[in-house]
């Protein structure tokens, strides 16, 4: 999934946003000791690395109710947006200019840099 160097980029930009000590904060596998209370952005990173339904819903609910909605309306909207699922569509429709989601990365990222968009996008 995504440019080969993008997991590279995604470590540093979450030791970056979220600090690297102790236990991982972003992980594919289920993990008692992983953070709870992630924001959007942090979901929309630590979903970046999973495979399967069942990471998402994992990385999901690891975020504040706040952080899960505003994930799922964005999620909602690249969705209708992109017919199959392509992480070129995603960044497409959640990070350009001319994308269907504006409104919800905003609403996600709640003004502060766009990690996602940022460093796996562009």
């Amino acid at each position: 999934m995504g440019h080969p160097c993008a997991a590279a980029v995604f470590g540093l930009a979450a030791c970056i946003v979220v600090g690297c000590s102790g236990g991982a904060k972003y992980s594919s596998q289920p993990d008692a000791g992983v953070a709870t209370g992630l924001s959007c952005q942090e979901i929309r990173l630590a979903t970046w690395y999973c495979s399967d339904g069942p990471c998402i819903e994992r990385n999901v609910a690891r975020g504040t109710p706040s952080a899960q909605a505003a994930y799922q309306a964005l999620s909602a909207c690249a969705d209708r947006s992109c017919q199959i699922a392509d992480s070129y569509c995603d960044c497409e429709q959640e990070c350009f200019v001319d994308g269907n989601c504006q409104a919800e990365t905003m609403a996600c990222v709640a003004g502060i840099t766009d990690l996602f968009c940022e460093q796996l996008c562009h």
